[in-house]
């Protein structure tokens, strides 16, 4: 009778199962919901870097938009010989094409520049995702699900660390001498990307300086250091504040194509103003002093006539420091390393040649980018004409054609056309010739064509019309459009710069 009790629905079954799953059911744990992804962090207000940019020019970075926006947490360590950090990169598509992945050059670990790199923890959107090396372990590859559209942003953050020592090099832009730091793009920098694509490619170790391709960017960077480093950057640092391992300087700068970090405890400084912009020389040698007051001076009257004849230098500082890149000088933003062994050279050259020219890159590299790598002459080309417009300021006339000339006798009957990529030419002569050398001949003869004021008129347009963008050749011809001497321009364009399968 009982098992019919059970089986009869009359007498109690249906009752019992209903018992038994809400037994079962508080037995059981409750679905977890998935934690919500963290919102990412907002990009700080544009505001911030105002004290990077001279008073009059501070409006300007209100109006970019969708720059990058760089926020990087930096340590030095020189007894260990490695730098450590983590940084967060707002980043708006721009390229107006969808994008599935973005890259990220590893500069310190290209052959050029000799030493290693490794990044982790890499997050987009507050999402880890698994990166990729490419490029001979230089550049980094992230990926994400689904594309970012034109004018959608995503928020990038990553750890890093850089060994500071390596193989020694030919031209020695990186890494550590003594308790002399050289960190020009120690972090991993956002590469380019345009017409062709993502820019990932790299010059191989040999004669030919290491040269950078990078958009304008907003940075902050916190670096943390030994208290008895004086620390020199790009754009413009508060006063260091003590930390239990050492000191903090927080730097900013506002639309500069890279950030570049030198240290020594053994700098001593130089300062001036022009206007109301500092210069500043740090050397490391005492026995330095006197050139380093030569080749201040000489910038500041660089400074001068270039403010007048391209527009003002927007940025409220711009520092030189001694370094070991032999008897050149390297560009940075508001930065210049000038090599020890400039010092052993005729003061007339250091002073109308190394501080005029890098002076001149200011204008022709970091406000107005180009293509380093496969155009260098559009950069290089026009800091070297400048030496000669410097030249005719300060010393006359006379002096600057003296100077042209000896581009010409240099160049000679070259038949090489200009607008080649570094790695066409087999060594630094060549590359010094035909890309400067040759390349500011063409700029010499628009003057000679057009007169002084086609000539001016045609390079201000050219600065306004890419004033922190990327230039290239065509952008340069349609400036002589809008000044009317379009058809001048190309055909000496063509006769000098174009090769048969020039990339514009």
């Amino acid at each position: 009778m009982g098992a019919l009790l059970w089986l009869t629905p009359a007498r109690g079954l249906l009752p019992l199962v209903g018992l038994i799953a809400w037994a079962a059911l508080a037995c059981s744990p409750l679905p977890v919901e998935p934690a919500p992804t963290p919102e990412p962090p907002r990009p700080p207000p544009l505001e911030i870097y105002a004290p990077a940019m001279r008073p009059a020019f501070a409006d300007q970075l209100l109006g970019i938009k969708g720059a990058p926006q760089y926020e990087i947490e930096v340590n030095l360590d020189p007894d260990q010989h490695l730098i450590t950090g983590q940084q967060t990169v707002w980043y708006t598509n721009r390229t107006g094409q969808p994008l599935s992945e973005i890259y990220f050059r590893l500069l310190p670990a290209t052959p050029a520049f000799g030493r290693s790199m490794s990044v982790t923890r890499v997050r987009v959107d507050e999402r880890e995702v698994q990166p990729t090396l490419e490029v001979q372990g230089t550049a980094l590859r992230v990926p994400w699900g689904t594309p970012l559209e034109p004018g959608a942003s995503a928020v990038f953050q990553m750890r890093f660390e850089t060994a500071t020592t390596g193989r020694l090099l030919l031209f020695s832009r990186f890494g550590q001498t003594g308790n002399l730091l050289e960190l020009p793009a120690f972090y991993p920098l956002l590469a380019v990307y345009d017409e062709m694509g993502w820019h990932t490619e790299v010059l191989p170790e040999g004669q030919i300086p290491a040269e950078t391709y990078a958009e304008a960017a907003f940075y902050q960077v916190h670096i943390t250091a030994p208290s008895t480093q004086v620390v020199v950057t790009t754009g413009s640092c508060g006063p260091p504040q003590p930390q239990a391992e050492g000191s903090k300087w927080t730097c900013v700068a506002g639309l500069a194509r890279e950030f570049a970090i030198f240290a020594a405890s053994t700098y001593q400084g130089l300062s001036t103003q022009v206007e109301d912009a500092t210069l500043r020389f740090f050397y490391t040698n005492p026995l330095h002093e006197d050139d380093a007051r030569l080749m201040l001076a000489s910038a500041v009257q660089a400074l001068r006539v270039f403010n007048r004849l391209f527009g003002e230098y927007p940025w409220v500082e711009l520092d030189f420091v001694d370094g070991f890149v032999g008897h050149l000088a390297i560009e940075y933003p508001g930065l210049v390393q000038v090599g020890l062994e400039s010092y052993q050279r005729e003061p007339s050259v250091q002073e109308r040649v190394i501080a005029a020219h890098e002076v001149a890159h200011q204008w022709w590299y970091n406000l107005v980018g180009n293509d380093q790598l496969n155009h260098p002459w559009l950069d290089e080309a026009l800091a070297t004409y400048s030496e000669a417009l410097y030249v005719e300021e300060v010393h006359g006339a006379a002096a600057a054609r003296e100077w042209v000339e000896g581009w010409q006798r240099q160049v000679g009957a070259s038949g090489a056309c200009v607008d080649q990529p570094a790695t066409a030419f087999a060594n630094f002569e060549d590359y010094v010739t035909v890309v400067y050398h040759k390349g500011a001949l063409f700029f010499d003869e628009v003057r000679r064509t057009a007169g002084d004021a086609a000539f001016f008129a045609w390079l201000r347009a050219y600065i306004e019309a890419n004033r922190y963008g990327i230039a290239n050749g065509e952008k340069l011809l349609a400036a002589a459009e809008v000044v009317g001497q379009g058809e001048t321009v190309r055909a000496l364009y063509d006769s000098w710069i174009r090769c048969p399968h020039s990339l514009d």
